[in-house]
């Protein structure tokens, strides 16, 4: 089967904002987090151990998704012509591609990407207050679009 998108929506770009409202939300469950060693029967200083690298891990996701101060944080993502083109804090372009894993809602989107040549995922939360609300609006639509098409790929082969 051929898919076409309508020509409004087979070109899009996301300019991904810093957001104060998701460093909070990280910054709450880290600490809830080290709250739970409070209560683990295990001794002090693994205690403060893993609290260090719960606050190490809580600061890094702060500074990469949420603040975009990283070099590997993603500050724009672009669909064109059935591919997609992220662009990270170095301002340098990547060719990706989209994992099935990615999740889509209407509060919230979680897009896991493979950029080519490295082995991990990558994954951009984007809530509606850090991008435009229209391009947020065809981002659902493109992503839903683009799993169909994935399904029914992995249907037919």
């Amino acid at each position: 089967m051929n898919y076409n998108l309508n020509p409004a929506f087979a070109r899009l770009t996301i300019n991904i904002a810093p957001n104060w409202l998701l460093a909070l939300i990280f910054t709450c469950m880290g600490i809830l987090a080290c709250l739970c060693l409070l209560v683990a029967p295990i001794p002090a200083w693994w205690k403060l151990l893993i609290a260090c690298v719960m606050a190490t891990l809580t600061i890094y996701a702060i500074l990469e998704h949420a603040l975009l101060r990283l070099p590997r944080s993603i500050k724009q993502l672009a669909f064109r012509q059935q591919q997609w083109v992220m662009t990270d804090a170095k301002a340098v372009k990547h060719h990706v591609k989209l994992q099935g894993s990615s999740f889509v809602s209407a509060y919230f989107s979680v897009i896991n990407l493979t950029v080519e040549g490295e082995r991990f995922t990558r994954s951009i939360l984007i809530i509606p207050s850090r991008v435009d609300a229209d391009a947020f609006r065809r981002l659902r639509i493109i992503l839903r679009w683009h799993k169909d098409i994935s399904h029914e790929n992995l249907e037919h082969n």
